[in-house]
């Protein structure tokens, strides 16, 4: 008997129900012994792991995040017990007090308190997708280049953080508790940017690019460019502030 759309990811008895998450982010809760679907849940992501106890659904997404439903037939929000990026690899890093930044291939920028170990913001780089370029970076991701990140780095003068691209742009946002507000962005160059760094008094940013050169921005003049470093043989790969 058909019961999902697409194919099953997972399935499991608990508590004298037959539970199971389909591909397209949705649960089914059954009653066996009369083969009925009981409930019909839609999911952040498709479920990849699935238990019950004591009435809780606890489901493992395809996001890599898990999730908890406390009254799951009642369709309440679910809690969130852990965050993850996913699709794709994580590269971008960057710590600031008891908060570290990262950034991936996910389409994702999250903050976390490594105190507390929890995610405590997170956005999205752009609403829309792009078109891939021509010399993209090789990736596991599904998304396009404009929905990937390699690098990210705050500047701790004023706060701005700076995103880097896998189509060559950068997106400055407003602080670490502001990651969703854009402050600039700006095309830097035609492939992916791997490393950033601002200078120790915060007034310069330098991005280094898969096309040899390293771009620097003046912050205080409104991430105008410098100037350009040139004379490299190969990628720039890593950047450190002196």
């Amino acid at each position: 008997m058909p019961i999902h759309k697409g194919w099953i990811q997972s399935i499991n008895y608990c508590e004298g129900n037959l539970i199971s998450g389909g591909e397209y982010k949705t649960v089914k809760i059954m009653n066996p012994s009369m083969l009925q679907v009981t409930e019909t849940i839609i999911v952040p992501s498709t479920p990849r792991a699935i238990d019950m106890k004591g009435g809780k659904l606890l489901l493992g997404l395809r996001n890599e995040c898990i999730v908890e439903y406390a009254q799951p037939k009642q369709g309440n929000i679910p809690s969130f017990l852990m965050y993850s990026h996913s699709n794709g690899e994580v590269w971008g890093l960057d710590v600031a007090d008891n908060k570290i930044l990262t950034s991936a291939d996910d389409h994702n920028i999250f903050t976390w308190d490594y105190k507390t170990r929890k995610m405590v913001k997170q956005t999205t780089l752009n609403e829309k997708g792009g078109k891939k370029i021509k010399y993209g970076a090789s990736t596991l991701s599904t998304l396009p280049d404009n929905q990937c990140s390699r690098a990210v780095c705050l500047n701790k003068k004023n706060s701005h953080i700076a995103v880097a691209l896998n189509n060559g742009d950068v997106q400055i946002r407003q602080s670490i508790n502001a990651i969703d507000k854009i402050v600039k962005q700006m095309k830097v160059c035609d492939r992916w940017i791997e490393c950033m760094s601002y200078s120790p008094d915060g007034k310069f940013l330098a991005v280094g690019t898969h096309v040899q050169l390293v771009h620097i921005f003046d912050v205080d003049a409104g991430y105008t460019q410098k100037g350009v470093i040139k004379g490299h043989s190969s990628y720039i790969l890593a950047l450190v502030g002196a």
